[in-house]
């Protein structure tokens, strides 16, 4: 890359981290600190700067005189009806599901519309037609703006900051008095920083009206808490009725997303995605996939992609999250040209955008498919194909990482297919090899994989998770983003997200022998004689498959838990895939604790076969988890 465009994207990064830290401050809102647009908020007025900033947003407006001559009313003072501050919110923050609604009606339909699609509100729509033209008060605003914070991502303060909200509001007491879900409503607002007290004793006054003013401060506040990013439903969805599936898109995307585009996106990426739904995403006659992202249009002036995400309905019961981050990566990826037999860089690269920002940044989003170790032939004999290979991007992060003085190896190459420097992923392309010449010393990338893959083999460089990567400040502290909590693999539970493929019987669906490996210690797989016996069994057993070779040294079974519901006796074999047969590992007699842990010799397998020779008292297997660790 030319130092020109290594400097230039490093300003625009350091713009967008100071733009982002004003924002979330607050200092922001003193850049409208002169030049005002209405005469009846002045610079010397309380809420003029937020006035200026939510005029200049588009989110509110005069109510007479020209605001571009300088010479607007504002009307300040005046009330806000549930019609007005319902339209100026979703305006604001669902501008695109807005302006798909009907508009049917008064001026303010649409926004009640969508107020009642999105639940934004406790009343139905025939109420808030009926009441449009009515003020709100304080605590029906509260309502709302939490609920909009709910929707759009934010992480909303936990019980500890709402308590200490609580603390310092002095009517606190007629808040809980007036309804029951009050207290709820108020304290998450005012820890949010998106409503304060009325006075200076901190009265929050819940039946207190909503003045223009007051709206002005809301927005500006709100507009700090949620994330500049929307994603939103697009064509097909009646294809999937379940409202998880796009929970889940939801969820993923605004974790995802924003850690993406902080690193790689800068501002010339869309911030908006649509999702669409197909019945089928054919591939070619043979095969298919789940979700794709499909460039709508070029931007020659941004010089980037616009782009959304298509989903399978056939594959509306798969996983979601690693498929939907994967697809994300592609769209910060927004290469005009970048060729390759099979675009490794691009399918890797999307595969560490799930891998890095999603999986590895949560313990309960983490699971055996983003489980790899240092013996695993997977990570080892990766070469250059679409794919994979998450573990050397894990390794050139870690050795060559991005700093406040410079970019590192993958963004350089990123940032350089993006501004069409490099137009290959090729191994041996020497555009390619002369930004990790550069970055790294070594001529090309093949001589830097070899020396990955030296590294892996003396034990000087493995993986355990992300906390200590020098470029974690760049995804950090985002407004309305939970900071990861950077899971490692120890204590990681191999089983998690195994699946059983035989099974000797099960009472019902709510005892599945799936439980068993869900990493809910709470849920159970249950199974009588009679259901054993059912599929002609004569006694318990299920075998499991990890998806691919693990190693461990340690299973831990937890059982019904009393006396009674305990499992007494069971063997554990696994399948030895050279001589293509079980082997037996442990087997235990006479056990009478809750939850069982057995330390055995260190094996690598991927399939178990559990029996329960003896499941208690009445026959029944009663098991809660099975749990497979590597302790070394």
């Amino acid at each position: 890359m030319k130092k020109s465009v290594v400097h230039k994207k490093l300003v625009r990064l350091a713009a967008c981290v100071l733009a982002a830290a004003l924002m979330w401050s607050g200092a922001a809102i003193s850049a409208w600190a002169a030049g005002g647009h209405f005469t009846d908020v002045p610079a010397t007025h309380w809420a003029y700067s937020y006035v200026e900033r939510a005029y200049s947003d588009g989110a509110v407006s005069g109510t007479g005189g020209d605001p571009a001559a300088g010479t607007g009313v504002f009307s300040p003072n005046s009330n806000m009806t549930y019609g007005q501050l319902l339209t100026m919110l979703t305006s604001a923050f669902y501008p695109e599901e807005l302006a798909k609604m009907s508009k049917e009606g008064p001026w303010y339909a649409p926004a009640i519309r969508l107020t009642v699609e999105r639940e934004l509100y406790y009343l139905d729509e025939s109420w808030l037609m009926e009441n449009a033209g009515r003020d709100i008060n304080r605590y029906n605003a509260s309502y709302i703006i939490v609920k909009i914070l709910e929707d759009r991502g934010f992480h909303m303060p936990d019980k500890q900051a709402r308590e200490a909200a609580a603390r310092n509001i002095s009517d606190w007491k007629q808040v809980g008095e007036d309804a029951a879900a009050w207290p709820y409503y108020v304290s998450t607002a005012v820890a949010a920083g998106v409503m304060s007290g009325v006075d200076s004793s901190g009265t929050f006054h819940g039946g207190g009206r909503i003045t223009r003013a007051s709206a002005a401060v809301i927005y500006t506040s709100m507009s700090q808490c949620i994330p500049r990013f929307s994603v939103t439903k697009g064509d097909g969805w009646s294809l999937i009725p379940d409202p998880a599936y796009w929970k889940k898109i939801e969820e993923t995307f605004y974790t995802v997303y924003p850690r993406l585009w902080a690193r790689w996106g800068g501002g010339v990426i869309q911030k908006h995605i649509s999702v669409n739904a197909q019945e089928i995403l054919k591939i070619n006659s043979e095969s298919e996939a789940l979700m794709w992202t499909r460039g709508i249009r070029f931007d020659d002036v941004g010089h980037v992609w616009e782009r959304d995400i298509e989903v399978s309905a056939k594959y509306k019961d798969g996983p979601v999250s690693p498929g939907f981050a994967h697809e994300l990566g592609h769209v910060v990826q927004s290469y005009r040209d970048v060729t390759s037999n099979g675009h490794w860089w691009r399918e890797c690269m999307a595969d560490y955008s799930d891998f890095r920002y999603r999986a590895w940044t949560n313990r309960k989003d983490l699971d055996w498919s983003n489980i790899f170790q240092t013996g695993d032939r997977e990570q080892r004999d990766w070469y250059f194909t679409p794919y994979g290979g998450q573990w050397f991007f894990a390794y050139m992060d870690s050795r060559y990482p991005t700093t406040p003085q410079g970019y590192g190896l993958i963004d350089s190459i990123h940032f350089a297919m993006q501004a069409g420097e490099i137009t290959s992923d090729d191994p041996n392309d020497p555009n390619l090899n002369a930004v990790v010449k550069r970055v790294t010393g070594f001529d090309t990338i093949e001589q830097l994989h070899q020396q990955y893959i030296r590294e892996l083999d003396e034990g000087t460089w493995t993986f355990n998770g992300f906390a200590d990567y020098l470029d974690n400040y760049i995804t950090e502290n985002l407004p309305g983003i939970p900071n990861p909590t950077y899971p490692t693999l120890e204590g990681f539970n191999l089983c998690t997200g195994a699946f059983p493929y035989e099974v000797s019987g099960e009472a019902s669906p709510q005892y599945a022998a799936s439980n068993l490996m869900d990493g809910d210690p709470n849920t159970q797989w249950q199974a009588s004689r009679k259901d054993s016996a059912a599929n002609g069994e004569k006694t318990h057993n299920l075998c499991i498959s990890l998806g691919r070779e693990l190693t461990f040294d340690t299973y831990v079974l937890r059982h019904g838990g009393s006396q009674g519901e305990n499992t007494r006796d069971w063997r554990i074999s696994y399948y030895d895939e050279e001589k293509e047969q079980w082997i037996q590992f442990d087997e235990v007699h006479g056990n009478t604790q809750d939850v069982t842990t057995r330390t055995v010799k260190q094996l690598t397998a991927q399939s178990f076969w559990l029996e329960i020779l003896d499941p208690g008292a009445d026959g029944t297997v009663r098991l809660n988890e099975l749990e497979l660790y590597y302790n070394k």
